[in-house]
């Protein structure tokens, strides 16, 4: 392993291996170096050679995804029958922003960026190798060694705080992503032996997957136009029989500057899977779909969604690839973690309030339910997804002891929570299971990939509740009244304090008195009592008033109308007196109906008023107030 080798010397290397490979070694180099192996440089393309050569085992292909590898161009066959992939880099524009923000929750130190383990017991391993490699003896460098230089953004030797949270954030999205399995992913490295696999008896292997910039001498290889990623499939548990156990390793994945961790991540998952036998997730003619809804399959291209899962090709009519992601790997060495907790309420763990508990959901049928006897009135149920990029679609079911939902959430977002008011000394259950969204086919996806880790937190305030006392509001609510609020009986020890609250709105007005404004019209006025006692729970108390109501306004006389009523002439009205403050306007009426616009102090008669008669209607308005009117007497018929 190497610590960022200057570029000079990358370069150098690079262009002696390129001179090497693409001029091809004949048969008769030198025996020394071992078994002779076909290079990269002898490869032929998929069309040419996957199909009459047929169905063989030793390909890595699974037989469900065998029409796939044959219409895919990015599949080619080595000269010895081994497949391996080329993935193209996608446009920018295909990897710049997600549809609905990542949950993230790491909260790992800069300083163990290269000291990750997801499972650090496990006999299988997927090591995330950033530093950089020279290989030799490999289909990738059969006779010059090849340095590849380590993982960079801005071209310096040492790794910058950038890097490394790049590092751990991408490290946490592939963990995620295989965490139902038992295997350790992690960027410490775990030694060849640890990697290689040297007989059908050796149970301790794995892969390593380098992760270098696009300028390399590999990617000048196998892709000189350009590529994301470069991987051999089915060789996750590959013994090789010539003895040359790193000859198909290691996986590559491709970074440029601008991507994120989360990005990192997809590639790097992707090509491991080539590794574990799986071929891409197109649709059509597209062997790599890029999903919807926020949703894609990791063997596609999920650049720009937010939640990106395995995949077993539901996901449209029109999908290319029916391979059961889950089976293929389990097929080439991986095995299923363990069912951590049990999947119904008579099995379910026993947790307990103000704890937080970690679980995973390894597979579609998998739900954990866990029971708590409540000791609190309120509890918050919460899960978090610790990962960087989570698999989990999650939900959270509360159940009662008999088996009736109580609560539930689903959100749209991936991590879920809910509030629940229980019962003190009574048993609930939880029971988290990871779902799908929308119709798989068409709008959405399945729950066949919604799996993962989770942190499921129960937390409620345990303490005693005080007993309430009663406050109570004298006085009327209507504006301009003065209401009084009495705090009730608390006990011994008790401190309290108060505020006027408008609805649900603070007034800010703490002492026991308060005078209904304007604005008050038409809510409820409470006088709110928060009560406190060392060892007991926080009391509140509200005492409410009807909906305030508004004064009336007063009126001395009434309004009158002056002038003789004779077409032509004009009538003027005295509105009366009112009380001071509100505000008057008119409307003049003939025979009891409105006269259109005509709304002042005067009115001139039309020849349309003739033998009706006339009246005004004054009404009166100011804040706090009810709306008054009052109607003169009538003329006598208008005249001509």
């Amino acid at each position: 392993m190497i610590m960022r080798p200057f570029q000079s010397a990358v370069m150098t290397t690079v262009l002696v291996l390129a001179f090497g490979v693409i001029s091809g070694f004949s048969s008769s180099a030198p025996t020394s170096a071992g078994p002779r192996h076909p290079t990269l440089g002898e490869y032929v393309s998929t069309q040419s050679a996957l199909v009459p050569m047929g169905w063989q085992r030793s390909s890595g292909v699974s037989k469900a995804a065998w029409s796939t590898a044959v219409a895919d161009e990015t599949v080619k066959i080595d000269s010895r029958g081994r497949t391996f992939v080329v993935d193209p880099p996608l446009p920018a524009q295909k990897i710049s922003g997600t549809t609905r923000a990542a949950p993230v929750v790491t909260d790992i130190p800069l300083t163990d960026a290269f000291t990750l383990h997801s499972r650090p017991g496990s006999t299988k391993v997927i090591y995330l190798d950033f530093d950089g490699q020279t290989m030799t003896n490999t289909a990738w460098s059969a006779y010059v060694p090849l340095v590849v230089p380590a993982y960079s953004i801005d071209g310096s030797p040492s790794f910058s705080s950038t890097e490394k949270q790049r590092i751990i954030d991408a490290w946490s999205a592939v963990a995620e992503d295989y965490s139902m399995f038992d295997v350790d992913v992690t960027t410490e490295d775990p030694g060849q032996p640890a990697i290689n696999r040297t007989s059908y008896g050796d149970n301790q292997y794995g892969v390593r997957t380098l992760i270098t910039d696009e300028n390399n001498g590999i990617a000048n290889i196998a892709c000189p136009t350009g590529c994301q990623g470069v991987a051999f499939v089915g060789t996750f548990d590959y013994v090789d029989p010539d003895g040359d156990w790193e000859w198909y390793s290691p996986a590559f994945a491709f970074s440029d500057p601008s991507f994120s961790g989360k990005t990192l991540s997809d590639v790097i998952s992707h090509e491991v899977g080539h590794n574990l036998g799986l071929s891409h997730d197109g649709q059509g003619s597209d062997p790599y779909y890029m999903g919807r809804s926020g949703w894609a399959p990791i063997m596609g291209a999920g650049y720009s969604q937010t939640l990106v899962q395995w995949s077993n090709g539901d996901y449209s009519k029109k999908a290319t690839n029916r391979e059961d992601d889950f089976a293929v790997m389990q097929s080439q060495g991986l095995s299923l973690v363990a069912d951590d907790f049990g999947n119904s309420t008579s099995t379910a763990t026993t947790i307990s309030l103000n704890t937080s508990t970690s679980g995973t959901i390894h597979s579609r049928s998998d739900v954990d339910y866990f029971r708590f006897v409540a000791t609190a009135t309120s509890v918050d149920i919460a899960v978090m997804l610790p990962s960087y990029s989570a698999n989990l679609d999650c939900s959270i079911t509360v159940l009662n002891s008999s088996n009736q939902t109580v609560a539930s959430a689903n959100p749209s977002e991936l991590p879920a929570s809910v509030t629940v008011n229980v019962t003190q000394g009574a048993t609930y259950y939880i029971k988290i299971d990871g779902l799908g969204f929308g119709i798989a086919a068409s709008t959405g996806y399945s729950d066949y990939g919604s799996v993962g880790e989770y942190r499921l937190s129960v937390s409620g305030d345990t303490r005693r509740t005080l007993t309430p006392g009663t406050p109570t509001v004298t006085g009327t609510a209507k504006f301009g009244e003065t209401l009084t609020g009495n705090i009730g009986s608390w006990g011994a020890g008790v401190s309290t304090s108060t505020e006027w609250f408008i609805g649900q709105t603070a007034t800010g007005d703490i002492d026991n008195t308060y005078v209904v404004q304007s604005a008050d019209v038409g809510k409820v006025v409470s006088f709110r009592v928060t009560a406190s006692k060392a060892g007991y729970q926080d009391s509140v108390v509200s005492a409410t008033t009807q909906p305030a109501v508004a004064a009336e306004i007063t009126i001395t006389g009434t309004p009158t109308i002056s002038g003789i009523p004779k077409v032509g002439n004009t009538l003027t009205v005295d509105v009366g007196t009112w009380e001071s403050g509100a505000t008057t306007s008119q409307q003049w009426r003939r025979n009891g109906s409105p006269i259109s616009s005509a709304t002042g102090t005067t009115y001139a008669l039309q020849k349309s008023d003739k033998g009706k008669t006339i009246s005004v209607t004054v009404t009166a308005t100011k804040a706090g107030y009810t709306t008054v009117t009052a109607t003169s007497a009538l003329t006598g018929k208008v005249a001509k």
